[in-house]
């Protein structure tokens, strides 16, 4: 029973994680705090709930470490923002530090891929997006409003939680595989 709270509760997290950094542009710390603290409190529960899971609060907080440290220093250099970095904390207080670690890096596959399709998709359909074919054109009253500059990363990025969930979802699916067809 422990397990399938655990897979539906790490999903959920990440899909309204997900969700919310799409719609709003951030991952507030009410969904990120909350999260962490229950995935060190479920961690703490005797192993024979949580079985076939590795658990202990150690292994939280080794996972919640692993999760910061990964984002920390690429936001330190602009790299994304600061719910990026609880995101993922929270994440490994979940998963422990191995299954994070999995996650992020099948989360940076899939945040490539995206960026390349949505950078394809945007350059090839939307004419405000292509190089000034001179440079006196007047700009659009979306960018004017905007600025220019936040206009242009709006529109070029890709909110991080979104690969991250699909990570995530990925590493619970190979979770439950693991658990549904035992190896002998």
């Amino acid at each position: 029973m422990g397990f399938w709270v655990f897979i539906f509760a790490v999903a959920v997290y990440v899909a309204v994680a997900g969700y919310t950094d799409l719609r709003m542009q951030r991952i507030p710390n009410y969904l990120t705090v909350p999260t962490a603290v229950c995935g060190l409190l479920f961690n703490i529960l005797p192993s024979s709930f949580t079985v076939p899971l590795d658990t202990s609060l150690l292994k939280s907080l080794e996972g919640f470490a692993a999760g910061f440290g990964l984002l920390i220093i690429p936001w330190f250099f602009g790299g994304g923002g600061t719910g990026d970095v609880k995101l993922l904390a929270a994440l490994g207080a979940w998963l422990g530090p191995l299954y994070v670690f999995l996650a992020f890096v099948l989360a940076l596959l899939f945040a490539t891929v995206m960026a390349g399709v949505v950078m394809t998709i945007k350059f090839s359909q939307n004419p405000a997006l292509q190089p000034k074919k001179n440079e006196g054109e007047r700009p659009s009253p979306e960018a004017k409003k905007l600025g220019n500059k936040t206009l242009r990363r709006r529109r070029n990025s890709v909110p991080f939680a979104i690969p991250v969930a699909a990570g995530t979802w990925c590493v619970l699916g190979w979770m439950v595989l693991k658990v549904l067809l035992p190896t002998s």
